[in-house]
């Protein structure tokens, strides 16, 4: 998590041309904690002559917010990306059907959860 005005002079910039969007680091922000855990790994196959292994895993993303005030945050984590074409990745939670305000998902395959959090949570 990062903290607004507390610049970083490592932040990434790397020679964007004018009107062009890029993302900066303000730093970090110690009253907001993101944790993500694998809570399950299901494995299960199927096929006699030619197997397939279909794996499934769980995961969840909890945000603290030890902050005196309601903090609106935007938590992103990339959906995998196979390289081999035989694997295939299929996203089954949260249901995604299109963008919403909560829940949104880009060209890159990131998707990208919208909340506001109250003081202490």
């Amino acid at each position: 998590m990062h903290r607004s005005g507390s610049g970083n002079p490592n932040s990434g910039y790397n020679g964007q041309q004018r009107g062009e969007k890029f993302s900066i680091s303000p730093g970090i922000d110690e009253d907001l904690s993101v944790e993500r855990k694998r809570l399950n790994r299901f494995e299960e196959t199927s096929g006699f002559f030619s197997k397939k292994t279909k794996i499934t895993y769980e995961y969840q993303i909890e945000v603290t917010n030890n902050k005196a005030s309601i903090e609106k945050i935007e938590v992103r984590d990339q959906f995998p990306i196979p390289q081999n074409e035989d694997i295939a990745v299929e996203l089954i939670k949260p249901e995604y059907t299109a963008d919403t305000a909560e829940l949104k998902k880009t060209s890159e395959d990131f998707l990208i959860w919208t909340r506001t959090l109250k003081p202490g949570i």
